[in-house]
């Protein structure tokens, strides 16, 4: 029997305020198994913690066994691992920090933490210009060899989700519900993708439904795999910026994509740079911040060889095209004749070495 293993799972429905309190309390007792048997008065002396924690973790621990094995039982049924706070397998960005999930259930296999994680995250009503940009990033984040982390929700996420395998990489989803209640629906091929070179994982057993208040849990579990959150789009009340208030409170670095000004997308974005986010226009910069080396081999500022052939302008604007760049700040840069550089960009388009965006914004392809 595996008695920290169950102690933990039984733990999962425990609040964030409790969790908080237990992390106080197993160091106290000197471990989680020490707590088990322990009446609410117990708790109190020992942790110093909250009445109502205390209760909320004696409830929790009743019966522990009977609930550990069942929700285990039906886990590894479905095909899903399980790792717990006290386990070997547990990602370790996430295991010190306060209120961490007991336990996550896994379906695929977690990477290598020791290379870099980075959270891609935005709005779910993405528009053209947000879903290329996740894309964008999250594609060269994964030729970097860095793992990318998100929600898989609609829009933003889905994205650098996409992105990520497009990129050979490997990717994370964190979802809100049990692993067998795949949400959003459609995301079906992507869950399976992700499971088959990454993981989906959750801190709900199978079963537990998208519910609306599982999110803002589920966001600080993305920002603390993370060291840096991007944060691509948001309006001011999108989830994604919980996930990066999670971050700072952990102190990791918060980035956030630039875009119109027209858009109420923006408008989270635009104030987390306002209040201190670093602006993110280029794949590299975040890795740049984070200290994170990038590979030689990333043709940010190199054109193919292909490009040799065309006149040095074409040249010059494919490598001014780094990042996502708009025709207006093109032109500034190399101050040429708007009409030979909107006539490179079309060419440079045609022959598949930019794409462009809504808004006159062009990224490399």
């Amino acid at each position: 029997m595996n008695k920290t293993l169950y102690i933990n799972l039984a733990l999962w429905d425990i609040d964030y305020s409790a969790a908080e309190d237990l992390s106080v309390l197993e160091n106290a007792a000197q471990g989680i198994e020490n707590i088990a048997e322990m009446s609410t008065e117990d708790m109190i002396q020992l942790g110093g913690i909250k009445e109502k924690s205390a209760k909320t973790l004696r409830d929790s621990l009743k019966d522990y066994i009977e609930k550990g094995e069942k929700i285990e039982e039906q886990a590894l049924k479905l095909g899903f691992a399980v790792a717990h706070i006290n386990g070997p397998n547990y990602p370790p960005l996430l295991k010190n920090l306060p209120g961490a999930p007991r336990a996550l259930y896994v379906k695929g296999r977690l990477p290598d933490f020791s290379l870099p994680t980075i959270a891609v995250v935005g709005a779910r009503k993405a528009d053209a210009y947000g879903r290329e940009a996740a894309y964008s990033l999250a594609k060269e984040y994964a030729k970097q060899n860095c793992v990318t982390i998100s929600g898989m929700a609609r829009g933003i996420d889905g994205a650098a989700h996409a992105g990520t395998l497009a990129g050979g990489g490997k990717t994370i989803a964190v979802l809100g519900c049990g692993l067998d209640v795949i949400y959003p629906p459609e995301h079906r091929k992507l869950y399976e993708k992700i499971s088959e070179s990454g993981a989906v994982i959750s801190e709900y057993p199978p079963g537990i439904p998208p519910l609306k208040r599982n999110f803002p849990r589920r966001n600080r579990i993305i920002a603390g795999m993370s060291l840096g959150v991007i944060v691509v789009q948001a309006d001011m009340k999108s989830g994604s910026l919980s996930t990066a208030n999670f971050a700072l409170s952990y102190g990791r670095e918060v980035f956030a994509v630039p875009g119109s000004i027209f858009s109420p997308l923006t408008k989270g974005t635009h104030q987390l740079i306002k209040d201190g986010a670093y602006l993110v226009d280029n794949a590299l910069e975040a890795l740049n911040v984070l200290g994170i080396q990038t590979s030689a081999e990333l043709p940010l500022n190199c054109a193919p060889q292909k490009l040799n052939s065309m006149p040095d302008l074409y040249k010059k604007v494919y490598i001014s095209a780094d990042g996502m760049k708009s025709i207006d700040s093109i032109i500034e840069e190399l101050n040429e004749s708007a009409k030979e550089i909107t006539a490179a960009l079309s060419c440079l388009e045609a022959e598949g070495y930019l794409k462009r965006l809504p808004g006159g914004i062009f990224i490399k392809s």
